[in-house]
């Protein structure tokens, strides 16, 4: 600016709700893209859960429950630790979450196996095969459950109890 004369204005260029949406033959999309910004991202909240879930498996199976950290289990789901908050506030809510969605499968495969078609004998072999052929997905979550199952025994009380109902129902 030279001496005497006003100095320059600034103003921001402020952005109206209405460049944000298409008026002509650009989508938002286009419009925000041109920008350099990205589009929010919708997330299916039920089925993020259900990836973050699918991660801890992983995470835990191969380092414990202790050796695992929310950090550990956010990359393994690929996402940040503070993402991974908006899902689940601790450690202990991720687990209860994924010991009862892995003891509710169970308990459904187990049902499903004893009390199916044929006599108490057929079912209880088909059940004895089938308990042989889990061993290796199980080997995968059973540190996970053990390391857990020490920790929260009364949980646990129920699930077995379930269970020992749909063993006496095969029999019965």
């Amino acid at each position: 600016a030279m001496a005497g004369s006003r100095p320059l204005r600034r103003t921001a260029v402020v952005a109206t709700p209405l460049d944000d949406f298409a008026i002509f033959d650009n989508t938002v999309e286009n419009k925000t893209q041109a920008r350099g910004l990205d589009m929010p991202k919708l997330v299916d909240r039920v089925e993020q859960r259900r990836e973050i879930r699918s991660a801890a498996r992983r995470v835990f199976a191969r380092h414990g429950i202790a050796g695992t950290g929310l950090t550990h289990v956010a990359e393994a789901a690929g996402m940040g630790r503070s993402s991974l908050y908006h899902y689940y506030p601790d450690k202990a809510a991720l687990m209860r979450d994924l010991v009862r969605e892995v003891m509710t499968e169970e308990e459904s495969f187990f049902a499903a196996l004893v009390e199916g078609e044929g006599t108490p004998l057929e079912r209880a072999e088909r059940l004895a095969r089938a308990l042989a052929a889990m061993f290796e997905k199980w080997s995968a979550v059973a540190r996970m459950l053990f390391d857990f199952r020490l920790r929260e025994t009364r949980g646990f009380r129920p699930f077995f109890r379930r269970i020992r109902n749909h063993l006496a129902s095969l029999i019965a």
